[in-house]
């Protein structure tokens, strides 16, 4: 009786890890940078279509392929852009995040400090690169020396 109960107990862990396992790569996950690389910021600076401070005011899901298997191909952010540091840009861009283990995932109301490349009329960011929410960004910006 006491085996057969271990064996229940060991046959219902197995599920849940397996579950576990499966349920896994569903969740969120910051931005990674996955070759290693990390341009300094004077470099990004130089190379970036413009750099700015802005401020997410909305994102939306795209699903764009039917294959992906979270159903969510990128987030496209609107950035409301509180200060220009390079470039010309709107008073609002859009900004893609493709839903890979290289996003770069941002939160609705926070300010960052985005190094912005161009394709099309819409923007996107390097996760090995220097954006990052403002609030961490002061060695960043006085890197590349702007002045507050």
């Amino acid at each position: 009786m006491i085996q057969s109960k271990q064996r229940r107990i060991k046959m219902a862990f197995r599920r849940f890890a397996v579950c576990l396992a499966l349920l896994a790569p569903m969740t969120d996950a910051p931005a990674m940078c996955l070759d290693g690389r990390h341009p300094g910021a004077r470099d990004e600076f130089m190379s970036s279509a413009a750099v700015i401070v802005g401020r997410v005011s909305k994102q939306s899901e795209l699903q764009e392929d039917a294959a992906d298997p979270n159903g969510v191909s990128a987030i496209l952010y609107r950035v409301e852009v509180r200060r220009r540091l390079k470039g010309t840009v709107d008073h609002f861009i859009q900004l893609r995040s493709d839903n890979t283990s290289t996003r770069f995932p941002m939160e609705l109301g926070e300010d960052y400090l985005l190094f912005l490349s161009r394709d099309g009329h819409t923007y996107f960011v390097d996760s090995c690169g220097n954006s990052a929410p403002a609030k961490q960004a002061a060695s960043v910006i006085a890197e590349i020396g702007i002045k507050k």
